[in-house]
């Protein structure tokens, strides 16, 4: 039998984070998706709609592990380096990862891939909040790899979302 150590596991998964982000991210979509139509305030649709394939492996491998780098575990990093405090650290952790991803989803990756800003305010504020405090959970709680947990629920939301696309869209 080993003694506990201090030391945090970031080996694998933290589910609970990990599901608890993915239910909330699609409890806030399904709602959206009903009540922006009923209010009237639906948003325009994509201008350019990518073929189904190449926004599948977007959505499904690049988009997860590309914006967990860049807006969570990069900014993460960077923000450690400060001399800032830990509180202020996490502080503007949030700030600097939701807004950077609102951003990203006004505009997207690519040119021919553009959202309006209530879209982006929806997808990217909600969505942005919903995995910085997954990164911040597992963080915290020292179980399982923040980059990891933060990836697996934002490639399950996007899968659930395809899904519904592709059934009913």
């Amino acid at each position: 039998m080993t003694a506990p150590s201090d030391r945090p596991d970031h080996s694998g998964i933290n589910w609970r984070a990990c599901l608890l982000c993915v239910l909330t991210n699609f409890a806030v979509a399904m709602s959206c998706g009903t009540l922006l139509p009923t209010l009237g305030l639906e948003p325009s649709v994509v201008v350019k709609t990518l073929p189904f394939q190449k926004l599948a492996v977007m959505a499904l491998a690049v988009a997860p592990l590309l914006e967990t780098s860049l807006f969570f575990s990069l900014s993460y990093f960077l923000l450690t380096k400060t001399a800032l405090p830990q509180r202020a650290v996490w502080w503007l952790f949030f700030i600097v990862s939701i807004t950077s991803f609102v951003v990203w989803h006004h505009g997207g990756a690519t040119p021919s891939f553009h959202r309006n800003w209530l879209q982006a305010l929806l997808v990217g504020g909600f969505g942005g909040l919903c995995y910085a405090r997954c990164f911040y959970v597992t963080m915290r709680s020292r179980i399982g790899s923040p980059f990891l947990t933060t990836a697996l629920s934002h490639f399950l939301n996007n899968f659930m979302g395809l899904t519904v696309a592709f059934l009913f869209g």
